[in-house]
């Protein structure tokens, strides 16, 4: 199976023989840049990579050019690379062919055949076949002559080693990776028939990848399969120790790097006696780790100069370069063995473990740039123990406990929050996520009273309710007998339906809008407290639906009923409720009324304007918004509804519209059926003293 070429592109495709790397090569009629599209001069070296290409035999296994599909007659064989560079026997693996350009070769596919596959029968793949592989673009000849590698030896290597590399015309830079995360060889050099050259592999992760060759102006060669070796571990050292001086019983930390996580069958020795290892149970796990060793000065030796030494497994023992010096007399200084964590930002809480911290109660931890961070000191399971803090302005580095001005040997803590868990020590392996109480913390567990990201579980439940639609009905049956938000069984002003437990709640002092049926309740296309209609149409309380307005009783004529219908709004004598019948409010429709509402005063006159049946100021309002329609998008899906601005906190509006469903992308739910933009911002304004933001002419009122 075939699944590439390489190399590909870099020609114009207004002029084959124009190469390029991006379009602006390609200037004056020329473009684009083809990047994609196997291409070369007669004679260049091209692999082909896929799989089971088996092993080649002589007049079995051939590559061919196949040309214009329709004549068989302008097959061509691919040129065995030997006969380019005599040093390229071997150029046909398994997943891998290097073949030559024939001259005068044509555009077309490209074919491989290896009839010593499956028992001598005939099989074979070509670039244009997708029932066996990828569709690859036809081949292009053209004149641009490119690096071309048909061998390299050896096949792979670590960090520095050389690599011979084998074919024609090399020259430029040798290169690991794959085009577009490549890395450079730390060096390269070609000769001067530019049929050979040495490149040394530059550092780059271990694994299967490829080298390539890329000239002088940019052109890339065939990809060769190349294998990128783990480089040895290099040997354990010691960098230093403290204390330099300590009495039997003494913790001495070593420093350095190779010492392995875990002792195992290692040792630590003062010139021939072996150092102790008997330290409090909390602590076994963290005396040993690859850059630190905490180790006791062991009993029996005579005062003196020791130099320390290790043997770290297979490896030959390794020493320090300075001695330590036993002295019977000395006083035993604060012993650390364990910090946990040993990560943690500032002001987080810490535990010191050890010995002879203090003879008090009371001890400190002194952080690397000396910023100590006092504590209790306790007892627990033969260790001393320490809580304190991370001081605010501590540093990384190591970290010792301090009694009075004695200090005995430190261990590395890192200041900072831990991102995963990789980060965390054996101790304290789990990082606590952010909302946490101890986000950024490495904790024993996520769930501990003591020492968990969280102290306790807390019950509860997540309900997620969605639908097809924007509206989730209560249940499933909407002649049943429990609200909805698009029913009228909660159309009294003083209640509205819950749309979790569907049932009538009593409205909240804080929404005007709440308790009016469906409307209020998001249901319908418009809501009687708003203006969702246009002029000379008002909304219907009871079908939530924009039907046209009638001026009221008193100027169709006076009386004390009212046609079906007539006067939907106030101030007016009818007003409609449950059921469509009229009622007699005893108002009249008059500029004398609008007085008694309280969007009208002396400063601010109102007069009644039958047009639209409402009382409106006699000086327009300038600073309020009019409700208006918006383009709403649900995650791929688009509506619109109206937008109204709303006064929710003391001089703060936002933009709100009535949503009985999920809200859409960039509004947020802020219940009762209803969201707020979270986009655009609160940008809108609002009338004074409870009035409503309508059109009249020019102004608004």
């Amino acid at each position: 199976m075939i699944t590439a070429i390489s190399p590909v592109g870099g020609f114009c495709e207004g002029d084959n023989n124009k190469a390029c790397n991006t379009d602006a090569d390609c200037v004056g009629g020329f473009g684009p840049c083809n990047l994609d599209t196997p291409n070369g001069a007669g004679e260049n070296l091209i692999s082909i990579h896929g799989y089971n290409f088996g092993t080649s035999s002589p007049g079995l296994s051939d590559v061919f050019f196949l040309g214009s599909e329709s004549n068989p007659g302008d097959d061509q064989v691919a040129l065995n690379p030997s006969a380019i560079n005599p040093v390229c026997t071997d150029s046909w693996t398994n997943n891998e062919i290097i073949v030559g350009i024939p001259n005068s070769v044509i555009s077309g596919p490209i074919k491989v055949l290896n009839g010593n596959l499956n028992g001598n029968l005939i099989d074979f793949d070509t670039t244009n076949n997708t029932s066996t592989g990828t569709l690859i673009p036809n081949f292009v000849p053209n004149t641009i002559v490119r690096p071309g590698i048909c061998s390299t030896t050896p096949a792979a290597g670590a960090l520095g080693q050389e690599v011979n590399y084998y074919g024609n015309n090399l020259s430029g830079a040798g290169y690991f990776g794959n085009d577009t995360n490549k890395f450079k060889g730390i060096s390269s050099t070609f000769n001067n028939a530019h049929t050979s050259g040495l490149v040394l592999v530059p550092n780059v992760g271990a694994g299967s990848m490829s080298t390539f060759v890329v000239n002088t102006i940019n052109q890339k060669s065939n990809f060769v399969a190349f294998r990128k070796n783990q480089e040895p571990p290099a040997p354990p050292s010691i960098s230093g120790f403290e204390p330099a001086t300590g009495s039997a019983g003494q913790y001495v930390t070593i420093r350095g790097n190779g010492f392995g996580n875990a002792r195992d069958a290692s040792q630590v020795f003062l010139e021939s006696t072996e150092m102790s290892y008997n330290f409090p149970i909390v602590c076994l796990r963290s005396v040993w780790t690859d850059n630190q060793v905490i180790v006791k000065v062991p009993s029996g030796l005579a005062n003196g100069s020791y130099i320390i030494k290790m043997k770290i497994g297979s490896w030959e023992q390794i020493v320090s370069a300075d001695p330590f010096l036993v002295d019977s007399a000395a006083t035993l200084l604060p012993s650390l063995c364990k910090i946990e964590p040993s990560r943690g930002p500032a002001n987080s809480p810490i535990t010191f473990y050890g010995e002879y911290f203090s003879s008090s109660t009371n001890g400190a931890a002194r952080f690397y740039n000396e910023k100590d961070s006092s504590g209790l000191i306790t007892n627990e399971n033969n260790a001393n123990k320490l809580k304190a803090n991370v001081p605010v302005d501590a540093v990384t580095g190591p970290v010792k406990v301090v009694d009075n001005s004695r200090v005995g040997n430190s261990l590395n803590f890192m200041v900072g929050s831990c991102s995963n868990n990789s980060q965390c020590d054996t101790g304290t392996p789990y990082c606590c996520p952010l909302g946490s109480p101890r986000q950024g913390q490495c904790a024993l567990a996520l769930m501990d009273s003591n020492n968990g990201c969280y102290n306790k579980s807390l019950t509860s439940v997540f309900e997620w309710k969605f639908g097809t639609t924007l509206y989730t009905s209560c249940d499933k049956d909407p002649g049943a007998d429990t609200c909805e938000p698009t029913n009228q069984k909660c159309s009294d002003t003083t209640t509205f339906c819950d749309p979790k437990s569907c049932t009538c709640q009593s409205c909240p002092a804080s929404d005007p809008n709440c308790g009016i049926g469906e409307c209020g309740n998001g249901g319908g296309a418009c809501n009687p407290n708003e203006d969702n209609c246009s002029t000379n149409y008002t909304c219907d309380s009871h079908t939530c639906q924009c039907r046209q307005s009638y001026y009221s009783c008193a100027q169709k004529g006076g009386g004390n009923s009212c046609p079906t219908g007539f006067c939907p709004n106030s101030p007016g004598q009818c007003s409609a409720y449950a059921g469509l019948v009229t009622k007699d409010t005893g108002v009249s429709c008059a500029s004398s009324v609008c007085v008694s509402f309280g969007y009208c005063s002396l400063t601010h006159p109102c007069s009644y304007y039958p047009t639209m049946n409402r009382c409106i100021r006699t000086l327009p309002e300038t600073n309020c918004s009019l409700s208006t329609s918006t383009a709403l998008t649900f995650g791929t899906a688009t509506s619109s509804a109206i937008k109204i601005c709303k006064n929710y906190a003391p001089n703060k509006n936002r933009w709100e519209i009535n949503i009985p469903g999920s809200c859409p992308n960039g509004w947020s739910n802020i219940g009762n059926g209803k969201c707020a933009d979270t986009l655009t911002g609160s940008t809108c304004g609002v009338c004074s003293s409870g009035g409503t933001c309508v059109q009249l002419g020019a102004g608004t009122m």
